[in-house]
């Protein structure tokens, strides 16, 4: 069965690979792609105890995503993140390589 289609993207595919403990996307280069990006998904400022009330209090709640958008892309608190996503594209007339 291959990948679903990229809903923005015809012609795209999405792809989900498991990573092993590296964040510098260096599994993403080994499988013949092109790093786009790398973020931290639910990291440090997700972590707090009073999530649920910040949620409820729209102020609160913007100063939480905005503290979490300022860190997830710094690599030292990358391994704080439960979760890591990848964007990255194959280059033209390349196959990729997922290894694993």
């Amino acid at each position: 069965m291959s990948p679903p289609s990229h809903p923005t993207r015809p012609g795209a595919r999405r792809q989900g690979v498991y990573r092993d403990d590296r964040a510098d996307g260096e599994d993403v280069r080994e499988a013949g792609l092109q790093l786009d990006d790398l973020v931290g998904v639910e990291g440090l400022p997700l972590a707090s105890s009073d999530v649920q009330q910040r949620m409820a209090d729209p102020t609160a709640w913007e100063v939480l995503l905005d503290a979490a958008r300022a860190l997830e892309r710094v690599p030292e608190l990358m391994g704080l993140s439960p979760h890591l996503v990848a964007t990255a594209t194959r280059p033209a007339g390349r196959e990729a390589r997922f290894t694993g």
